[in-house]
């Protein structure tokens, strides 16, 4: 009895022992499938399965997985791996510190030297662009190219394109080069070298050695751009002041432009302001003058007899000599103000009473101090000439001007009846 029950308790360990490890290798079975088939290829990638170092001929994509996605079965197990191709661009940049000099060389500058030995700081960009073609993946993953480990990727291409940087920068002086002069070129120059057949990029796969195909997007891209060249040292921390004060000198002289150019518009506007201002005042005078008379200001034929009358005697040309000093006086000032106390406005030697001339020069002066300030923006466009409005006579809408043109026509007409009948 004591033999059955110890035989017993042995087979129910056995058997527990048996179930253990089924359940073990079970759950290992189902955690390797489930890992296997959870390998998912993204729209920005492609992949290639390398199984004891050999690659399958098949590229595995986001569409030509399980179910028409991008899950595909990768055996979990030692020797077998899925290598990842990135399709995105990979832009690497080289640029110096911005809290360092220009003419140091920082950052990721990459330094090179000019034909004459000179020490040259290159900003730059290099855009890498990896292929989709089978046989271009197959040549890149064999040739070992970092392609999963930007840094590392990042000190490989630039291995790559720096022998050929070193020789075009090579043919060329400091100063032919220096700042932007020739990026254009020299980024030519460069990417010309890379993409020669024998080039290390084309040997690694990463071009397909089709002039007509190169850095078309599927067949790889790969080329520099060159952004700015700075000048290191000594010599570039001189031609740095000497830009500067350049600058300045051409700042200065912009200045010195605008400044002309509101002074002329200043003194366009002020000669307006103060021919029309003495324009009113001579009328505002024959006004007073015809009243005078005892003349209707309002008649034309009383405003014919006036004229005749005063310049006949003279004054009117004595009033527009006094008045033409006046402007000349005006326009020699640094202000554009006028001086109301040696303005002589009066008929008979007694001031116009009722006359609006004094509200029409303080408008005109207003105006004339808008439009100076205004000048330097529009040009003196805003020159503000009608202070007091279009100021005319009562003589059918004439101007001052005109009637004298016409009062002299008639004196010089009846002078000339006046001889003829003597």
């Amino acid at each position: 009895m004591a033999d059955y029950l110890t035989r017993n308790i042995h087979r129910r360990e056995e058997n527990m022992l048996m179930f253990i490890l089924i359940s073990f290798l079970f759950l290992a079975v189902v955690i390797w499938l489930i890992v296997s088939f959870c390998n998912t290829i993204n729209p920005d990638e492609v992949a290639k399965l390398q199984y004891f170092g050999r690659l399958k001929k098949k590229k595995l994509t986001s569409s030509n997985g399980r179910f028409g996605s991008g899950l595909h079965f990768v055996p979990w197990f030692w020797g077998i791996k899925l290598v990842r191709i990135p399709q995105k661009k990979l832009p690497q940049v080289y640029k110096g510190d911005e809290n360092k000099p220009s003419w140091e060389i920082s950052g990721t500058q990459l330094q090179v030297r000019s034909k004459d030995w000179q020490k040259l700081g290159i900003d730059a960009t290099f855009f890498l662009g990896l292929p989709d073609d089978d046989d271009q993946i197959d040549t890149i993953i064999a040739s070992g190219v970092p392609i999963n480990d930007e840094e590392e990727l990042r000190k490989w291409i630039e291995r790559a394109f720096s022998p050929d940087l070193f020789s075009v920068f090579g043919q060329y002086n400091y100063t032919d080069v220096m700042g932007g002069l020739k990026n254009e070129e020299l980024s030519g120059k460069v990417n010309d070298l890379l993409q020669k057949p024998d080039s290390l990029l084309c040997r690694c796969g990463l071009f397909d050695n089709n002039p007509l195909t190169t850095n078309k997007p599927g067949t790889g891209e790969a080329y520099l751009r060159i952004e700015y060249v700075h000048v290191s040292g000594p010599v570039g921390k001189n031609l740095e002041l000497i830009a500067t004060l350049q600058l300045e000198a051409q700042a200065e002289k912009g200045a010195a432009i605008v400044k002309a150019e509101a002074a002329e518009s200043i003194a366009k506007a002020k000669a307006r302001i103060i021919g029309r201002t003495i324009e009113l005042m001579l009328d505002e005078w024959f006004k007073g003058e015809v009243t005078r008379m005892g003349l209707n200001p309002l008649n034309k034929r009383d405003l014919q007899k006036a004229r005749c009358a005063l310049m006949g005697t003279g004054a009117y040309q004595e009033k527009e000599k006094e008045l033409s000093r006046l402007r000349n006086r005006e326009m020699s000032k640094d202000g554009g103000s006028f001086d109301q106390k040696n303005i002589d406005i009066t008929s008979g030697g007694k001031p116009l009473e009722g006359s609006n001339i004094v509200a029409s020069i303080i408008g005109t002066i207003a105006g004339a101090a808008a439009a100076m300030t205004s000048a330097k923006e529009d040009g003196g466009n805003s020159s503000g000439g009608g202070s007091g409005g279009s100021k005319k006579s009562g003589s059918g809408g004439k101007s001052v001007a005109d009637q004298m043109k016409e009062s002299r026509e008639e004196y010089e007409r009846q002078q000339k009846e006046k001889g003829e009948k003597k």
